[in-house]
């Protein structure tokens, strides 16, 4: 195979989640790519019986992800976001910022379902007990 062309199918394999390489006349994969990710929000919620859950969005590799939990840790059960009983946004709005997304998802918990956000978490800290 020429070397301009495996150039080229390297780049376009590349894009598709794995790198690639060719030896022994076949390709096979060396590695997946790293995933990007990034917190949107992190919001503190109670149900009507007061106990304590977790909601976690992030963007990853252009996808918005939710993580929902019981608890304010990180040892929390996981959830189905259904339990919420609301439907919540997959994707921003034209223009919208991270603050806004945050916003308009704490608005739509607590107008529309059995949950309300108690505080929305800027800054995790890690206490460390002697």
């Amino acid at each position: 195979m020429e070397r301009r062309t495996f150039t080229k199918l390297l780049v376009i394999l590349k894009e598709c989640e794995k790198v690639w390489q060719f030896k022994n006349n076949h390709y096979i994969c060396i590695t997946n790519k790293i995933k990007m990710s990034e917190k949107i929000f992190h919001l503190h919620l109670q149900d009507s019986m007061r106990n304590n859950q977790t909601l976690i969005c992030n963007l990853v590799d252009g996808s918005i992800k939710y993580s929902y939990f019981t608890g304010w840790s990180s040892s929390g059960i996981p959830l189905a976001l259904s339990n919420l009983q609301t439907t919540l946004p997959i994707e921003n709005l034209r223009g919208e910022t991270k603050e806004g997304f945050t916003n308009r998802v704490a608005d739509i918990i607590n107008n529309n379902s059995v949950c309300r956000v108690v505080k929305s978490v800027n800054k995790v800290e890690f206490v460390a007990f002697a």
